[in-house]
C-alpha cells in the first residue's frame, strides 16, 4: 500500500508544474534578430541552475519559410527544433550581412559565417567591457563597409580605454568600503540595486568594417579605434537601469536616442528627451522640444527620413499615458498622432513600407498589436493581429502582409510566429515549451486559466477584471462536500496588470500547481483599460483598490463552480501588491484572509516609499501634489499608510525582503516583522541578503517559492477538503454591489501578464 501511494505521488509530481521546472525552463528572448535578406533570424536563450551555476546561453539560427502559403498542416513542420543551427555561449548576436554574424565573447567583437559558424574570425579587442546585447549593424554610404554601433559605460573622458585608468585596483577597493556622493545635482546616488558610480555613464561607440576583398576572406576593421558619438557630453543612454536596445536606432546617416533630460534633478524629474545625432557632423539636435514627461522607443522609419517615438505628458509622472509622435527630419516638423486612443503602448514599429505604424499595448488582460496608417493621418487606431491567447512582446515586419511575432501565454514560453495578415493567423516557428530538452515537457496542466470580470464597487456601469487559474484535478463539476482553497495574488506597480503573459517570478500556474485555486486581479489602477481607469488610484491606495480585491474576492467564491473553500483564503503580493497585503492585515476585521505573504512591501507610506526611496518621483506623483513636510500634503500621504491600523495586525503574515532593495528599503519588512511577532502574531521573515526588488539568483527563487508554499500551506492547507463550518461566509451575501450580484465570465479571450511599461516602480 505505501509502496503504491508513494508511486502514484511521484507519478503526479512527475507531472505537476512544480517551481524547479519553472526556474530551469528554457528563455527565449523576444529581442530576435532578422537577417538583411528577411531569409533568417537569431534567437537568444538562456537557462537558469539550480546547482548555483552561471546561466548558460544558446544562439538559435532560424530559416524564414519564403514564399510558402501556411495552414494549420504546415505547424509540425514549423515547430521543429531539429531545423534550427544552434550555437553554444553566445548570448547575443546580430547581422553583419547576410552571410555573416557578429556577437561579443570576453573582451572581443567576433564574425563568424553562417555556413561554418566555428570558423570565427576576431574582428577587435576591447580594452573595456561593452553591452554584449547592444551590437547594431547598418550600411553606409560607401560600398563594401558597414558601420558596427554598440553602447558602453565610461567616465567624462569618454573613452573606453579611460575606464581601465579609474578603475584600478586601489580604487575598486575603497569603492567597495566607501562611498561619497554630493547632493546638489538631484542625481541618483543608488537606482533599483545599484550604487551609482559617480561620472559613470553609458554612451554609443561606432566604427567602420571592410567587407572582405575576395573569396574566404572577413570582415575587418577599417580603423584601429572606435568612436564615441557622445564624447564630452553628460547623455546617459541606454536609461538606466532597464533603458536597452530599444532606447535608441540607427540609420545610414546617425542615430536616435533617448536620454534624462539634462537641465532637471532626475530623482524628481522624469522628463527625458529624444536626440539626433548625424555621423557626418557629430551634432546633436534636440528633437522632442517643449514641457512633457518621459519619451520612449525612438524608432527611424524604413528610409531614414522619419523619427517615430513615445511621449507622456506630465513630467514626474511616470505611469502618464503614452502618445504616438512623428518627427520629418526633412521638414523638421513634429506632430502627435492617435491623441484620443485612450492606450498607453510600450512600442512602436514602423511597416516594412514605412506607410504604418504598429504599437505594442496592453489591452484588456493581454498584450496587443494595434495599427495606424500614416498616409491617412494616424488619426484612427485598429487592431493589427488576431490574437485569440496569449501577449505579444515582439513585431517585426518582413513585408506588405507578413510579420515575425514573439508572444508568450500563461502556458507557453516566449515563441517566434510567423503572422500573414491575409489569412490573420499566426504559425509557431520554435516549441520551447514542449521540446524534448524543456522541463515543461511532461507538464499537465489543469483547466484552462478563465478572465472574468465583476460590477465595480464603487463606479456604476464599470467592471473590474481578473483572471482564474484552476489546479490539476480541479473538476467545475465538483467534488462533493470538498472544496480547493484560495490563493489570492495581487501586482505591483501599483500601475501594472495580470496579463496571459509567461512570468518566471510571480506565476499563477505554478501556484495552482501546489493545490490551490488562484486568482489574479486588476483592481483600480492597473493598466490596459484606458487612463482613467489607472488614474483613480492616485491619492487612493488603499480605498479603490482595496475594495475592488474584496469585492473580487468574494464574486469568486460566491460562485458554486469555483469550488472554493471560504474558510481557506490566503493572499500574497509583492512591492505594491505587499503594500496592499499590510493594508488587509489591518483591515481584515471579518477573518477573511487566513494567511498572508508580503513581498518587499510598504509598512510607512512616508518612511518606507518616500524618505528612502530612489526615485523621488514616484511618491510625489502617487501621493501628491506636495511633500510629506508640507503640513497640507502630510495628511495625504498618511491616510492610507498601512502603519497607522497595526493595533488590528492580526493575521499570520510571512515577510520577504532583500537587503539590496533601494525600491522599498528592508526596513519596511524588518518593522512589518517585528509588530507582528511583538503583537504575539504567527510570522515569518524571510531575507535576502543578496537580492534586491526581485529575487534573481534560481536558487533563491526556488527558497522563495518553498517558503510561500509551505505558509500558505500551514494555514489552509492544499488540495480539495471538506467545508468546515463557515463564520465569515455570511459577509458573502451583504451588499450585492461589493461582492458582485451577477456573475460574468470571459470565454475565447487572452491573456498576458509581465507588469509592463507605466507603473515599473512597485513590481
Amino acid at each position: 500500500m505505501l509502496a503504491a501511494a508513494a508511486a502514484l505521488t511521484a507519478t503526479t509530481l512527475a507531472k505537476d508544474f512544480t517551481p524547479e521546472r519553472l526556474i530551469t525552463a528554457p528563455r527565449p528572448s523576444s529581442d530576435f534578430q532578422v537577417s538583411p535578406d528577411k531569409t533568417h533570424f537569431l534567437l537568444p536563450v538562456s537557462h537558469s541552475h539550480l546547482d548555483g551555476s552561471p546561466s548558460t546561453h544558446e544562439l538559435y539560427v532560424y530559416q524564414v519559410p519564403q514564399n510558402t502559403v501556411l495552414d494549420q498542416s504546415s505547424q509540425s513542420h514549423l515547430r521543429s527544433q531539429d531545423k534550427a543551427i544552434v550555437l553554444p555561449g553566445i548570448s547575443f548576436a546580430t547581422w553583419l550581412d547576410d552571410e555573416h554574424i557578429v556577437f561579443v565573447n570576453g573582451s572581443h567583437i567576433y564574425s563568424a559565417p553562417l555556413k561554418s559558424p566555428s570558423e570565427t574570425q576576431k574582428l577587435a579587442s576591447l580594452p573595456a567591457p561593452i553591452a554584449e546585447d547592444s551590437l547594431k549593424i547598418v550600411s553606409t554610404s560607401s560600398k563594401g563597409e558597414k558601420r558596427l554601433l554598440f553602447t558602453a559605460e565610461v567616465y567624462p573622458d569618454g573613452t573606453l580605454e579611460g575606464v581601465g585608468k579609474v578603475e584600478t585596483a586601489a580604487h575598486e577597493e575603497e569603492w567597495g568600503r566607501a562611498k561619497v556622493y554630493g547632493g546638489d545635482n538631484g542625481a541618483f546616488f543608488r537606482h533599483w540595486d545599484q550604487w551609482v558610480r559617480p561620472g559613470k555613464r553609458s554612451q554609443i561607440f561606432t566604427t567602420i568594417l571592410s567587407a572582405p576583398k575576395k573569396a574566404g576572406d572577413s570582415w575587418t576593421l577599417a580603423h584601429d579605434s572606435f568612436t564615441n558619438l557622445l564624447k564630452r557630453t553628460e547623455v546617459n543612454t541606454p536609461i538606466p537601469t532597464f533603458g536597452g536596445n530599444g532606447d535608441w536606432d540607427v540609420s545610414e546617416e546617425g542615430v536616435i536616442f533617448i536620454t534624462k533630460a539634462l537641465d532637471l534633478p532626475q530623482a524628481w524629474h522624469t522628463k527625458s528627451d529624444v536626440y539626433y545625432v548625424s555621423f557626418k557632423s557629430g551634432h546633436l539636435e534636440l528633437l522632442s522640444e517643449g514641457q512633457h514627461g518621459a519619451v520612449a522607443a525612438p524608432r527611424f522609419s524604413p528610409d531614414g527620413e522619419m523619427v517615430a517615438w513615445l511621449q507622456m505628458a506630465k513630467d514626474g509622472f511616470e505611469s502618464d499615458r503614452r502618445v504616438l509622435q512623428i518627427y520629418d527630419l526633412k521638414t523638421r516638423k513634429h506632430k502627435s498622432l492617435c491623441q484620443d486612443w485612450d492606450r498607453s503602448p510600450s512600442d512602436v514599429i514602423f511597416s516594412a513600407d514605412g506607410n504604418k505604424i504598429y504599437l505594442i499595448t496592453e489591452d484588456y488582460q493581454q498584450v496587443k498589436v494595434f495599427v495606424t496608417d500614416l498616409l491617412q493621418g494616424g488619426k484612427d487606431v485598429t487592431s493589427a493581429v488576431e490574437l485569440p491567447r496569449g501577449s505579444v512582446s515582439s513585431f517585426v515586419p518582413l513585408s506588405k502582409d507578413v510579420a515575425l511575432v514573439a508572444s508568450s501565454s500563461h502556458r507557453s514560453l516566449t515563441e517566434i510566429y510567423l503572422y500573414q495578415d491575409y489569412n490573420k493567423s499566426l504559425y509557431p516557428l520554435t516549441w520551447f515549451t514542449g521540446s524534448e530538452e524543456s522541463s515543461l515537457k511532461s507538464v499537465e496542466w489543469g483547466r484552462e486559466p478563465e478572465m472574468f470580470h465583476y460590477p465595480s464597487p464603487d463606479f456604476e456601469h464599470e467592471d473590474r477584471h481578473g483572471w482564474i487559474h484552476y489546479p490539476r484535478g480541479y473538476s467545475s463539476k465538483g467534488h462533493g462536500k470538498k472544496k480547493w482553497p484560495l490563493l489570492v495574488l495581487i501586482h505591483g506597480g501599483p500601475e501594472g496588470a495580470w496579463t496571459d503573459s509567461w512570468s518566471f517570478r510571480w506565476h499563477p500556474e505554478v501556484f495552482a500547481a501546489a493545490g490551490h485555486v488562484v486568482v489574479t486581479l486588476n483592481p483600480t489602477g492597473s493598466t490596459g483599460f484606458g487612463q482613467r481607469y489607472q488614474d483613480r488610484i492616485l491619492n487612493n491606495w488603499g480605498s479603490f483598490p482595496y475594495r475592488d480585491i474584496i469585492a473580487g474576492v468574494k464574486h469568486v467564491l460566491k460562485r458554486e463552480e469555483a469550488g472554493v473553500d471560504a474558510e481557506r483564503v490566503a493572499a500574497a503580493g509583492a512591492s505594491y501588491g505587499g503594500y496592499m497585503v499590510n493594508w488587509i492585515q489591518g483591515h481584515n476585521d471579518d477573518g477573511l484572509f487566513k494567511a498572508l505573504v508580503c513581498h518587499d512591501g510598504i509598512f510607512n507610506i512616508m518612511t518606507g516609499a518616500f524618505y528612502p526611496a530612489d526615485e523621488l518621483y514616484f511618491p510625489e506623483s502617487e501621493n501628491g501634489p506636495g511633500l510629506p513636510w508640507d503640513l497640507s500634503a502630510r495628511a495625504v500621504y498618511q491616510q492610507f499608510s498601512p502603519e497607522a491600523h497595526t493595533a488590528k495586525w492580526n493575521t499570520p503574515q510571512l515577510i520577504v525582503h532583500g537587503a539590496k532593495d533601494f525600491r522599498l528599503v528592508e526596513s519596511e519588512g524588518v518593522a512589518a516583522f517585528n509588530t507582528l511577532r511583538r503583537r504575539g502574531v504567527d510570522t515569518r521573515l524571510l531575507y535576502f541578503e543578496k537580492e534586491g526588488h526581485w529575487v534573481n539568483d534560481p536558487r533563491n527563487s526556488l527558497k522563495w517559492h518553498q517558503e510561500i508554499f509551505a505558509w500558505v500551506e500551514k494555514y489552509t492547507g492544499s488540495g480539495p477538503q471538506e467545508v468546515r463550518g463557515s463564520s465569515s461566509s455570511a459577509s458573502l451575501h451583504g451588499n450585492e454591489s461589493e461582492s458582485g450580484a451577477h456573475e460574468k465570465v470571459d470565454d475565447n479571450v487572452g491573456e498576458s501578464e509581465e507588469q509592463s511599461g507605466a507603473g515599473l516602480y512597485f513590481q
